[in-house]
């Protein structure tokens, strides 16, 4: 193995999430870093929601790293949201915070003007 290659597979293993609460689903979603891989497949979706919803099918996971959602949630999510604890409302800010970590921003500096938003 390359050292790199290494390397980035000791970080890997390492690697901590960080939880987003869903009080309107009551759940938390942990989220580990942003994979080169995970950005291009929420990229790959066309619009904006379809993206969100994609982002939160890709990212979202259990404590132990497994995935919460599937295909079959991502196919309910843009076929089937807009209202109840689904609204798109509701599906961009969950995007927002999943996808902080890639905002150069503080997270602070993200709450305080989402909370102005």
């Amino acid at each position: 193995m390359g050292k790199l290659a290494g390397m980035i597979e000791s970080d890997f293993r390492n690697r901590k999430a960080r939880v987003v609460e869903v009080p309107e689903w009551d759940m938390s979603l942990y989220i580990f870093p942003l994979t080169i891989g995970q950005l291009e497949t929420i990229e790959a979706e066309v619009g904006i929601y379809k993206q969100a919803c994609r982002a939160i099918v890709t990212r979202s996971k259990n404590e132990d790293g497994s995935p919460i959602f599937d295909e079959q949630d991502f196919a309910k999510m843009i076929t089937h949201s807009g209202s109840g604890r689904f609204t798109l409302k509701i599906l961009g800010r969950i995007k927002r915070e999943i996808m902080a970590d890639i905002d150069e921003r503080e997270p602070e500096v993200i709450a305080e003007e989402r909370e102005k938003n």
